[in-house]
């Protein structure tokens, strides 16, 4: 960043690019020992950047499997469901379901040769901004019947949500085929 504001800077100041003549000039005074200081802000920004980067790449090393002690001891001991592999806001996954004459059943429709059509119905949204909502209660009766043949892990790492016939999950969170999870905004209150 610094780079490209002292590249800015110097070229505005300038007004045009004599090449191949000038450009060692223009190089040595953007990259040189004599370059111009940036503005603070700037310099604070490329600060946390660079720090950003030494972050990730530290959490990066430390989640590197060692198989040669196993998963779960190469993994440090994560959980599956949450193992930190990605960089960036944490996901949760949520199941979409339809209600049917038998009680819920996936989202996604099929022959029965399908191995998981629960897997076809999920959908992954930010953890925050999912924790803020009044998501559907995982012990309701016809979740839990839906969901009685799933491993432990799975029911704990997936949120079922029945989705009402006008594409609603719950207040502020809805589901349409074309747009995928559509967030409302809250409502207004007189």
């Amino acid at each position: 960043m610094p780079d490209q504001w002292r590249t800015a800077d110097l070229l505005f100041r300038r007004g045009e690019i004599n090449a191949p003549s000038a450009l060692r000039d223009l190089i040595e005074a953007v990259h040189g020992d004599g370059a111009a200081p940036v503005p603070p802000v700037l310099d604070a920004a490329e600060q946390e950047r660079i720090g950003e980067g030494y972050a990730r790449r530290s959490l990066g090393d430390q989640n590197v499997v060692d198989f040669a002690v196993g998963y779960r001891q190469g993994a440090a001991g994560a959980d599956d469901t949450r193992y930190p592999t990605r960089l960036g806001r944490e996901t949760r996954t949520l199941a979409l379901a339809r209600r049917g004459e038998g009680g819920l059943l996936p989202w996604a429709q099929g022959e029965e040769a399908v191995p998981d059509l629960w897997q076809l119905s999920e959908v992954s949204a930010d953890r925050v901004r999912l924790g803020r909502l009044p998501l559907p209660d995982q012990t309701a009766p016809e979740i839990v019947v839906a969901t009685r043949d799933w491993p432990d892990w799975r029911r704990a790492a997936v949120t079922v949500c029945p989705v009402g016939e006008d594409g609603g999950i719950c207040e502020g969170l809805r589901y349409s085929e074309s747009s995928g999870l559509l967030w409302d905004p809250p409502a207004v209150r007189g």
